[in-house]
């Protein structure tokens, strides 16, 4: 993005005129890129978190499409499965909108990062006092990714 001199708005570098104010843009310094595509390691980490809501999404689909199919036996197959589908499939959508970096689903997914660190932290009040720590290190990794999303999303 570059800055109009005359409004002060940001504006693609590929624009010629200032789509606020109309002033021209073409003896505006532009940023070279060269043999680095310009992207940042927060945009990089935005695409592969994102993979990951979409790689959990299809992971939670084709494993209840399974159990319900039979293939781990019919006791796998539960009443609470419907709900773990519906929520593959909400994590999948999630995960395909942050990919194409639509404001819904980055509201969500910023919503969804708060609910996980305010349940994370009760958990770890909860598990502490237990002292499991299998279930510790998963609620702090929790805790961690929920906490990384909301960073990254900071610049969406």
């Amino acid at each position: 993005m570059i800055q109009c001199p005359q409004c002060g708005n940001f504006v693609p570098p590929t624009f010629v005129r200032c789509q606020f104010c109309g002033r021209d843009l073409n003896n505006i310094a532009r940023a070279v890129r060269g043999a680095s595509s310009g992207t940042t390691a927060k945009e990089v980490l935005y695409y592969i978190l994102a993979g990951l809501w979409v790689l959990f999404g299809l992971l939670g689909v084709v494993l209840g499409s399974l159990a319900y199919a039979g293939v781990f036996g019919e006791e796998a197959a539960t009443e609470e499965m419907g709900l773990d589908f519906a929520v593959a499939v909400v994590q999948l959508l999630i995960g395909a909108g942050l990919l194409f970096q639509a404001d819904w689903a980055i509201a969500i997914a910023r919503v969804l990062c708060y609910i996980t660190l305010a349940l994370g932290v009760l958990g770890l009040i909860c598990v502490w006092a237990a002292f499991d720590a299998v279930r510790l290190v998963l609620i702090l990794l929790n805790i961690t990714l929920a906490g990384l999303q909301l960073w990254v999303l900071s610049d969406f």
